[in-house]
């Protein structure tokens, strides 16, 4: 790891940001959310983390057994991951001479990656009103009073979508590849497009973040939903080229 990666998870660790975890050497995949809480330099270098997920007893056996997992977080608006290790489970870990709490250490990793690994260019979505949309879940088994979910987009892409909501458990207990339709409006137009959940995650306290994936071939979406969404991604690029020429205008200015 560079001298700027590890300056960029020190602060991670310092602002004690909430992190996502993913037990890698789990019979079956399993997850919880930590939050990172201390540098460990002694004896080699090292993160405590808190686990924070409140029904983690399935996560004893891993955390027990020192697992390989996959950590990733959100820094500003940059995701990052890192591979590591558990080294240590510590019950009664003091964060300070009144504050006691279970508490992981993380072997320090090698490298900090790019999290997002997104096979399309994700453009951010503005808070201008001009690109809105709305969100319903399409299972046959979900219940009516909960089929509308309340959402602000975050972000669109050729594959998919993120979105922002107020902390919902239901939502957050949905699995991944629950069905949705996206249904987004843009300048007086209606683009309706299939989709499934690919993941959610908790970014604060009370705000559930989560990205669904388009389904299948764009010929297969409703008509015009395929032209809709490249109009409309087509228009997100150009905002984004002239938002890059004014930063660099005034990065040259100062």
């Amino acid at each position: 790891m560079d001298s700027n990666q590890q300056e960029l998870l020190r602060r991670a660790v310092g602002e004690k940001l909430t992190a996502y975890v993913t037990f890698a050497s789990a019979t079956k995949p399993r997850q919880c959310n930590l939050r990172f809480l201390k540098l460990s330099p002694d004896p080699a270098p090292g993160i405590w983390a808190q686990p924070i997920d409140e029904n983690r007893g399935e996560m004893d056996f891993p955390i027990s057994n020192g697992a390989d997992v996959e950590i990733s977080y959100t820094h500003g608006h940059q995701r990052w991951r890192f591979h590591t290790r558990i080294l240590k489970r510590d019950k009664h870990f003091w964060l300070t001479d009144a504050v006691c709490m279970e508490a992981l250490l993380l072997k320090w990793p090698a490298a900090l990656e790019d999290g997002e690994r997104r096979a399309h260019v994700r453009f951010p979505i503005s808070d201008d009103g001009r690109v809105l949309a709305q969100l319903v879940r399409s299972s046959q088994w979900a219940p009516n009073a909960e089929r509308e979910v309340r959402v602000k987009l975050w972000n669109l892409s050729r594959g998919g979508a993120g979105f922002v909501t107020p902390l919902n458990n239901t939502l957050l207990a949905l699995p991944p590849g629950e069905p949705f339709n996206v249904i987004i409006t843009h300048d007086g137009r209606r683009i309706e497009i299939p989709a499934k959940l690919v993941s959610n995650r908790i970014p604060s306290g009370n705000t559930l973040k989560f990205g669904v994936q388009f389904n299948g071939e764009a010929n297969t979406w409703p008509s015009g939903a395929d032209e809709g969404l490249k109009e409309l991604l087509s228009a997100l690029a150009r905002r984004e080229e002239l938002r890059n020429k004014a930063r660099l205008a005034a990065a040259k200015a100062s």
